[in-house]
């Protein structure tokens, strides 16, 4: 069998608004949303050994498994992780990133994670102190990850620890 080819003259063939199609039209690519911006308050605890804490992600989920600093979300999610206005002017704040997070919100976020949920619980908070970087910043398809990095000591605990996925 010979397939059957019909000539078609892709000259006369317009777009919507009557200009002919380039050949540069194609393949149309799909418009993505933009990724949803999640800004986090991550310690970065050493113990009295200069041992750091980690915990351990859920077993299930993004990154499921996966030992990280402790971190939690501060403020609500963003649907434009761009930071940009419908018109696609940066919006007023955002010229330099995301703006960091209240301090006692973050700090208060954090030591209660520290202290109650994760296993085990550090025996008391740490003071924390916002560590002199910027935000540091992950991008996954779906996520911007801004995430503020505040410093501390911690007299005693384990070197790492169980988040709330569960119990290692």
């Amino acid at each position: 069998l010979r397939p059957h080819c019909v000539a078609y003259d892709l000259s006369r063939r317009t777009a919507g608004g009557g200009n002919p199609v380039a050949v540069t039209d194609f393949p149309k690519r799909p418009t993505r949303k933009p990724p949803r911006l999640l800004t986090l308050a991550v310690a970065a605890i050493e113990d009295a050994q200069g041992r750091v804490l980690l915990v351990k992600r859920p077993a299930t989920g993004l990154l499921a498994g996966q030992w990280e600093f402790p971190s939690v979300l501060v403020g609500p999610p963003s649907a434009d992780a761009a930071g940009e206005s419908q018109n696609g002017e940066v919006a007023e704040g955002m010229e330099d990133g995301p703006p960091r997070p209240d301090f006692d919100t973050a700090v208060v976020a954090l030591q209660r994670l520290l202290c109650s949920e994760i296993t085990p619980p550090l025996p008391e908070p740490p003071e924390l102190m916002p560590a002199e970087c910027g935000p540091i910043e992950h991008v996954f398809s779906h996520q911007r990850h801004s995430m503020f990095l505040y410093r501390g000591r911690c007299g005693c605990g384990p070197a790492s620890a169980e988040g709330p996925g569960g119990v290692q």
